[in-house]
């Protein structure tokens, strides 16, 4: 997890000029030695112009039925793209994550106007 105010101090900048790309990736889904899986992600917030960047990795638990997790892991193999839900959930707690990293960088959106203090 790692989060980085690359603006300024000083520099003020209007929101109409602020843009924010989120990007999700869930690079690879593999069995744990229990039952289950784990999928590895990468979660990134970049910001144009450039005022800070947010970047978080990690591995998503996932468990379920045995019929769920075979379906999920053979889907997978077949190069098909990752459960809806498990992307749902990846973003759900990456975002929040990254509000507070937003937060803790002091990257506070207020008023129409960016204030990085």
């Amino acid at each position: 997890m790692s989060g980085e105010r690359l603006w300024g101090i000083e520099q003020e900048l209007s929101s109409s000029q602020l843009q924010i790309t989120v990007n999700a990736n869930i690079l690879q889904i593999e069995g744990t030695s229990g039952e289950g899986l784990q999928a590895s992600f990468v979660f990134t917030v970049n910001f144009t112009p450039a005022i800070a960047q947010i970047a978080l990795r990690g591995r998503a638990k996932i468990q379920g039925e045995r019929e769920e997790i075979t379906k999920i892991l053979q889907e997978t193999n077949m190069q098909k793209p990752p459960p809806a839900p498990l992307v749902q959930a990846v973003v759900n707690v990456c975002l929040a994550e990254s509000v507070l990293l937003a937060k803790e960088g002091r990257i506070i959106l207020s008023g129409g106007s960016i204030a990085l203090k």
